[in-house]
C-alpha cells in the first residue's frame, strides 16, 4: 500500500487524549497507550514509498489508571483549556515522565502490599522454642531504594515544570527542592489557594529527599533502615517498616501505608502546582475570570477519573 493512502489503525478501547512530544505522538485510550508514527516521521526522505505506520504497545495500562488521568490527560485538559505562552509538548514530555515514575512507584506499593497480605496469614510455629523460619519479601531493600529513586525523580521533574512556566529574577531552579519552589511560588503570590494546598503537604515532600539521601549517602550519624518481618518482643511478627535517623530516630513508620502516603503527597503536588502555573500564567480575556472545579469521586468518568477541571467565567461588570 502506497503511504499516501488513507489507513486504519486499530486500537484498544475508547481514545480520550492524543499527546505530541518531541518523543512522538502516544494515543492514550481508556486500555493501553500506543505510540504512533507515521511514514514521513520513519522516512522523512521518501526513500520507501511503501513503509507502513508504526502502531505499537507503549504501555499497557491507560486512562482508567486514576494516575494517568489525573497526571497526564487532566494536566493536558488545563494546559488545552487556557491560553498560556509555555511550550506545551515539553511540559507534556515532563508529564509523561511523573506518570512513568508514579506508576513505578504504584507497582512497588502494590507488590509489596499484597505479598504482606498473603504472608500474613502464614501461621508461624515455634519447634523447640525457636522460630526457624519467617516470612520474608525477597529485594525489599532494593524495592524500596527504586521506590524512593522514583520518588525524587517526580519531585525533580515538578520543578523543571515550574521552571517552563516561570522566570524568577531570571534564574532556574534546579534539583528536588520543592521548599525552594514554593518559596519563589509565596514571593509571587502568597495568598494563593494552591500554594496554601502545597504548603500543607511541606513535611512528606521533603522527608522524601532526606529519607532518599540517608538511603544514598549515608553516615554515621544519617543513615535508614528497612526491616522486612521481624520477632519483636512482644512476641508478634511485624510487617516490614523503614526508620530514617539523622543523629537520632528522625521517622518510624510501616512500609505500605508510608508507601500510600508517598504516592497520594506527590500525585497532590503534580495536580496543585500545575493548577497553580496554568493560572498564573494564563492570558486572561477581558472579563472573563478563570475558575477551578473538583469533581466528585462518584461524578468521575471510570474510563477517566480525572479530579479538577477549569474553565472562564465572564464577570459580571
Amino acid at each position: 500500500m502506497d503511504r499516501k493512502s488513507a489507513r486504519t489503525i486499530k486500537l484498544d478501547g475508547q481514545i480520550e487524549d492524543v499527546i505530541c512530544t518531541s518523543n512522538g505522538c502516544f494515543c492514550y485510550t481508556e486500555n493501553c497507550v500506543r505510540k504512533i508514527r507515521t511514514p514521513e516521521e520513519i522516512d522523512p526522505d521518501n526513500l520507501n514509498m511503501d513503509i507502513p505506520f508504526e502502531n505499537t504497545l507503549y504501555r499497557n495500562s491507560g486512562t482508567r489508571n486514576y494516575i494517568t488521568a489525573r497526571v497526564v490527560i487532566q494536566s493536558k485538559r488545563f494546559l488545552d483549556a487556557v491560553p498560556t505562552k509555555v511550550d506545551k509538548s515539553t511540559v507534556l514530555a515532563y508529564l509523561m515522565e511523573i506518570e512513568t515514575n508514579l506508576l513505578l512507584c504504584n507497582r512497588i506499593f502494590k507488590g509489596i502490599k499484597k505479598q504482606i497480605i498473603q504472608k500474613d496469614k502464614i501461621k508461624i510455629r515455634h519447634r523447640n522454642g525457636v522460630i526457624d523460619k519467617l516470612p520474608v519479601i525477597e529485594e525489599l531493600d532494593i524495592q524500596v531504594y527504586q521506590f524512593l529513586m522514583s520518588a525524587k525523580q517526580v519531585q525533580q521533574i515538578v520543578v523543571s515544570i515550574f521552571n517552563e512556566f516561570h522566570e524568577y529574577q531570571g534564574k532556574k531552579l534546579d534539583g528536588p527542592h520543592i521548599n525552594k519552589m514554593l518559596e519563589k511560588m509565596e514571593a509571587m503570590d502568597s495568598e494563593n489557594p494552591f500554594l496554601k494546598n502545597l504548603k500543607a503537604n511541606q513535611d512528606i515532600y521533603k522527608s522524601i529527599v532526606d529519607i532518599r539521601n540517608a538511603q544514598e549517602h549515608p553516615n554515621k550519624n544519617r543513615y535508614l533502615t528497612i526491616d522486612n518481618f521481624m520477632l519483636h518482643s512482644d512476641g508478634k511478627i511485624y510487617v516490614p517498616s523503614i526508620r530514617y535517623f539523622n543523629s537520632g530516630l528522625q521517622f518510624e513508620a510501616d512500609i505500605v501505608p508510608w508507601m500510600q502516603s508517598v504516592i497520594a503527597g506527590l500525585l497532590h503536588l503534580v495536580e496543585m502546582q500545575m493548577l497553580y502555573n496554568v493560572c498564573k500564567s494564563t492570558l486572561i480575556p477581558q472579563n472573563f475570570s478563570l475558575a477551578v472545579r473538583s469533581i466528585p469521586e462518584s461524578e468521575q468518568n471510570e474510563s477517566c477519573p480525572v479530579s479538577s477541571e477549569i474553565f472562564f467565567i465572564k464577570s459580571e461588570n
